[in-house]
């Protein structure tokens, strides 16, 4: 008689219900929150390039370094910040001297219940030089 009623008795169902989605639930959020950070770094980080773009446009004199120092002092805000930068000059056709500049981000994403894993972000711009 006891063991019909206990079986019948549905008081725990949602704690059990819950036990079994939290853990999805958590990790999705996780996730969602991880991608919002890595897009928002990406576009820091292309931001940044845009910026140190026009340093290139205004100043001739400009070096590689310069224009990394300008890239990496605008992103000291970003923890993880794994960035590579890689300018390249070239002259046009037309002779007009450019620069190129190459940058990629490497973001690590972090999710409970997932192997930590990376997304690389590749920004690329090209300027003219002045004359």
């Amino acid at each position: 008689m006891c063991g019909r009623r206990f079986l019948r008795h549905e008081g725990g169902a949602s704690a059990a219900e819950f036990a079994l989605v939290a853990p999805i639930f958590i990790a999705l959020m996780f996730g969602i929150f991880q991608v919002g950070w890595a897009m928002h770094c990406a576009s820091s980080v292309r931001y940044a390039m845009e910026e140190a773009s026009r340093l290139v446009v205004v100043d001739d004199s400009a070096s590689a370094s310069s224009v990394e120092a300008a890239i990496r002092s605008r992103l000291e805000d970003l923890v993880d910040a794994e960035i590579s930068v890689e300018l390249t000059e070239a002259t046009s056709a037309t002779g007009v001297e450019l620069t190129r500049i190459h940058t990629t981000y490497v973001h690590r994403m972090a999710i409970p219940f997932v192997n930590e894993f990376e997304i690389p972000f590749v920004s690329e711009t090209t300027v003219a030089r002045p004359t």
